[in-house]
């Protein structure tokens, strides 16, 4: 009976040292995007949208010039956001603003890939859209402890 607790305890202790020398690898690429150039990151989006939409050349390119703009300004606003002096509570006439802006921009993002895509590839690109933001949001949820 002795031999069998000691047997578990190391064993226990043994688990939870591993597990502290090995931090959690994260999946795929997602380390190493902050590498990337706005330009190098637009390729490979487009590259995965042309394999899962099936686009055609021209379409390629538009996808290619919509991405590079869009990830560039997400680039910028991020570099903005680190940027800032002190953390301050936004007045709601300035929240409302930031709001209406993004809106804006999501509505014109919306109405350029409208013109770029036929309407079953919109629709698939919407889907696949709604499945990152979805595991984006439950990802986040779970390091948050909720």
């Amino acid at each position: 009976m002795k031999k069998v607790f000691l047997a578990t305890l190391l064993l226990v202790f043994v688990t939870g040292l591993s597990a502290q020398n090995h931090p959690q690898k994260r999946r795929g690429d997602r380390g190493m995007k902050n590498d990337f150039t706005a330009e190098q990151m637009a390729i490979l989006k487009t590259k995965k949208l042309t394999l899962a939409l099936d686009l055609t050349d021209k379409q390629q390119q538009q996808m290619l010039d919509f991405e590079k703009a869009k990830i560039s300004d997400r680039k910028a606003m991020m570099a903005n956001f680190k940027n800032r002096d002190s953390v301050k509570t936004l007045s709601s006439d300035e929240k409302f603003k930031m709001m209406n802006a993004r809106l804006d921009k999501q509505i014109a993002e919306q109405k350029q890939l409208k013109g770029i895509l036929d309407e079953e590839q919109f629709k698939k690109y919407v889907n696949m859209e709604k499945k990152v933001r979805t595991h984006v949001v439950k990802r986040h949820m779970e390091r948050r402890g909720r």
